[in-house]
């Protein structure tokens, strides 16, 4: 099994692909840009107000003229464009994930030469129980990429020697 392929699956197997670490950043990026929206509303008779005020029935019932104004107040707030906790916090996930899918894909990288190397020098011996012997280390090997991988190693094998 190419190992591109073996590490695709492995991150898929345990939820720790890049793509999703790039989206996050994003996101959190974008929701920044989001403004605060708060709606005014003013009623008042024969007076122009600043004051909020309730439409009530006894305004709306009323013989003289009613002023109504309605209003959209946006505010950003650019502490948090330029300096944001939340960006911040993911960062620090995203560190710990990276440490993370580096730990593993170093142990998988270790299983999968080990594998590679004993199937080469595999070629080379004619005694049957050094045979045995190396058939139970790749069995090892296998089973571990097997384990990270949801056995999507063992099925590369498999498809490949029918």
């Amino acid at each position: 099994m190419p190992l591109k392929d073996l590490e695709e699956k492995i991150l898929q197997h345990v939820n720790l692909q890049y793509q999703d670490d790039k989206n996050a950043i994003s996101r959190v990026r974008n929701a920044n840009f989001a403004p605060n929206l708060t709606i005014i509303s003013d009623a008042d008779k024969n007076i122009v107000s600043s004051k909020k005020k309730e439409l009530t029935k006894e305004t709306l019932n009323a013989k003289e003229d009613i002023n109504v104004g309605l209003g959209i107040k946006i505010e950003f707030e650019f502490d948090k464009l330029i300096f944001n906790d939340d960006e911040i916090n993911l960062a620090n996930l995203m560190l710990k994930k990276l440490e993370h899918r580096y730990e593993l894909l170093e142990k998988v990288h270790q299983h999968y030469f080990s594998y590679k190397n004993i199937q080469e020098n595999n070629k080379k011996i004619t005694s049957s129980k050094e045979l045995k012997d190396i058939h139970q280390q790749l069995e090892i090997h296998a089973a571990v990429l097997d384990s990270y991988s949801n056995n999507a190693f063992s099925n590369f094998i498999k498809e490949g020697q029918k």
